[in-house]
């Protein structure tokens, strides 16, 4: 929980007579306390009637300041009260696999206050009957759905479901239906027709797709209100259409990944010139070849007209210099950075970039690598070294992922961890898949001791999948460095036993370990910090 939301909920508790010390922090804890102070007062059994302490929208209040459901979770336990409180409390659904199937209805029926709610694993006729189903639920709250497909399913979009769907819920601002095997413009056709009121829509694909300007007008024509749209991979869409359709639109975020042709370029200077509210913008798609450089860059006149852009990324393409240092002269308020798969000119004209925004937030590293300085097109990848270098201007950072490509897994060991622990002190998500942790070039481990070991209290989630030489000595290690952790994800670490993530997880109670297969794990550090699988 939040310092700011702590003192929150202890305000509203001092205020009914009660004094709960600040270290008392999990729901467990609040709930026995509670429950002594209630026994004294009234001689009564408070289990069987918690409206003695408070009315039930106070409770509702109460609940709602928890980071987790996990203790809600805890509190649904107590009562009857509590039940009908933390289901009131439960805002997202997600149906993990089929086995929940026959469940749903009765969970929709349970928890009438959904804003959100994931089908990511569910295809074919399920799906189908499932937006049925929430079509005839009556969720007046509903926000987002989410129907896109992952690797282990193909998915074709239900049109017809979609339909009723969008004929009984008119709240719905958010549609997520990324990496269908089949979207075309029919498809954009219904979804224009039936969510008159979207605000966000993501529709990107690795796949071949059959969307074209037709489809995207259809969108721009219909949905007034949007504000977010991530296009990305839709090579038939041209740089005119995206001027033409959008151009009265107040974006806040747009992803365009695509060709990254000299016109592309020129839609980009519209975008910065045009959408003067663009938070988000991400771009690239470059079809290069391995040591070629580019010389587009941010132009400063552009930028100059957004100054509200608060998270670039950065995909798939060649990084120049050019373009690193007229970002870092744009002095742009920039919260999130993220570069994946990317060829970047030099370290030295990266770091220059990461020097120029102190105040960043979030920073994104995925299989990029680095151009040497010099004529020759030699490649590089980052070390421990510049990991230090690199941490010591991230003493703002919050949230932290890098993933080495495979030429780079043998020069990142824990020393980089080490670092970021000490030089990040506000550093609440790590992630570091596919690195050299526990190796046998890994110093840090052979040299670690508890005395020298610096004791981030901060870092809450830590992710260290696919890490193949993490053993159990060296993550036991790494996880005195974060005490005070949460949940830590170790799917993909071959060499680890059972009995070595007992050992991590007898540390704490509140520590969740994840060692099965999920896809990339994330969590938002902003407010509630709630573990989200993405």
């Amino acid at each position: 929980m939040g310092r700011k939301r702590e003192r929150e909920l202890n305000q509203e508790l001092r205020s009914k007579g009660f004094n709960i010390p600040t270290h008392m922090r999990t729901s467990k804890r609040i709930s026995k306390r509670i429950s002594k102070r209630t026994s004294k007062r009234t001689g009564e059994n408070w289990r069987s009637c918690p409206a003695l302490l408070f009315p039930q929208d106070c409770w509702e209040r109460i609940f709602n300041l928890f980071d987790s459901y996990h203790d809600l979770k805890d509190l649904s336990l107590v009562c009857k009260d509590f039940l009908s409180i933390t289901n009131r409390a439960r805002r997202t659904l997600r149906v993990l696999d089929r086995d929940m199937i026959p469940l749903f209805p009765k969970l929709l029926s349970r928890f009438r206050d959904l804003k959100a709610i994931d089908l990511e694993e569910i295809d074919g006729d399920e799906l189908d009957d499932l937006l049925h189903q929430i079509a005839n639920s009556g969720l007046k709250n509903l926000q987002e759905l989410d129907i896109s497909s992952n690797k282990y399913n193909k998915k074709c979009l239900p049109i017809a479901a979609l339909r009723h769907l969008g004929s009984n819920t008119k709240s719905l601002k958010v549609f997520k239906c990324t990496h269908l095997n089949t979207l075309g413009d029919e498809d954009l056709f219904a979804i224009a027709d039936s969510m008159p009121e979207l605000e966000e829509l993501c529709i990107s694909t690795y796949y071949a797709n059959n969307v074209h300007n037709a489809g995207m007008e259809a969108i721009s024509q219909k949905l007034k209100k949007l504000r977010r749209i991530d296009m990305s991979i839709h090579r038939s869409i041209t740089e005119k259409s995206l001027i033409a359709n959008f151009s009265d639109f107040s974006l806040e975020k747009l992803s365009i990944i695509s060709c990254f042709t000299p016109e592309h370029h020129d839609a980009i200077i519209y975008i910065l010139e045009n959408f003067k509210d663009l938070i988000s913008l991400k771009v690239g798609g470059n079809e290069f070849q391995v040591g070629c450089r580019t010389n587009f860059k941010f132009p400063i006149e552009s930028v100059a007209f957004t100054r509200s852009l608060q998270e670039l990324e950065f995909y798939d393409m060649n990084v120049s210099g050019l373009l690193c240092s007229s970002i870092a002269q744009a002095s742009l308020p920039l919260r999130k950075i993220a570069f994946s798969k990317c060829y970047i000119d030099s370290f030295a004209v990266f770091l220059s970039l990461v020097a120029a925004y102190p105040f960043l937030e979030s920073l994104k590293l995925k299989e990029n690598c680095f151009l040497s300085e010099t004529n020759f097109p030699k490649i590089e990848s980052l070390t421990d070294r510049q990991m230090n270098d690199l941490s010591q201007h991230l003493s703002n950072l919050r949230y932290f992922s890098l993933t080495c490509c495979g030429r780079g897994q043998d020069r990142i060991t824990s020393s980089t961890l080490y670092y970021l622990a000490k030089n990040c002190p506000l550093l609440t998500v790590l992630v570091m898949r596919k690195t050299s942790l526990g190796s046998n070039k890994d110093r840090f481990i052979r040299n670690f001791s508890v005395e020298n070991a610096v004791n981030n209290r901060h870092i809450q989630f830590l992710n260290l999948s696919m890490n193949k030489f993490l053993k159990d000595e060296s993550l036991e290690k790494l996880t005195l460095i974060c005490r005070n952790l949460k949940f830590l994800h170790v799917a993909g670490c071959p060499q680890l036993t059972e009995g070595g993530i007992r050992k991590v997880k007898n540390y704490s109670s509140n520590r969740k370990i994840l060692n099965h297969w999920f896809k990339n794990v994330e969590l938002t550090y902003q407010g509630h910090i709630h573990p989200v699988v993405i």
